[in-house]
């Protein structure tokens, strides 16, 4: 399916090998290897905001705050996997998925669609959440110098997860 050309993208991102991009129509793009004419429509939908990757996973956060996965079949393939209007911002590397909720806490998702979420941190100055492939969280702000916090034993297979906090 040919993707229209007046059409601007909002996001683009490139993760595992895959392009994606999120039109500000909402609709959702996968590149298939073929310039200009190789995009596979992924969904179609006004409510879809914001898209992140990590691996083989895709996930989309509509504009009322519920968060989607991708399930391998285009426009009907999704599952969501929250609807907390209190999100944020949605961050994800190494095969996890975190959200950042207006209060500051984090949550990481652990695999049950709406209950399986782990609260990580409850902050108010969290600003934004930034996931990378290293195995510590670092938590800044004008106050206080970088420090390293542990995961858990479970650590070597998660990513970080990096926290812009800022004074009011």
């Amino acid at each position: 399916m040919k993707r229209r050309k007046d059409a601007f993208a909002k996001t683009a991102g490139r993760f595992c090998g895959h392009l994606y991009q999120i039109h500000k129509s909402g609709v959702i793009w996968v590149y298939t290897g073929t310039p200009h004419t190789g995009w596979l429509r992924l969904d179609i939908n006004a409510a879809s905001d914001d898209i992140v990757a990590s691996g083989s996973s895709l996930y989309q956060m509509h504009k009322d705050k519920r968060i989607w996965v991708y399930t391998g079949t285009p426009i009907t393939g999704w599952i969501e996997l929250d609807a907390n209007p209190q999100t944020r911002h949605i961050a994800a590397s190494h095969g996890n998925l975190f959200q950042l909720h207006q209060s500051g806490q984090i949550w990481r998702y652990t695999g049950v669609p709406h209950t399986g979420w782990f609260e990580m941190d409850n902050n108010s100055q969290t600003k934004k959440i930034v996931a990378t492939q290293t195995n510590c969280i670092r938590f800044f702000s004008q106050a206080e110098s970088c420090r390293t916090l542990s995961e858990g034993p479970r650590r070597a297979r998660f990513s970080s997860l990096h926290l812009l906090r800022t004074r009011q």
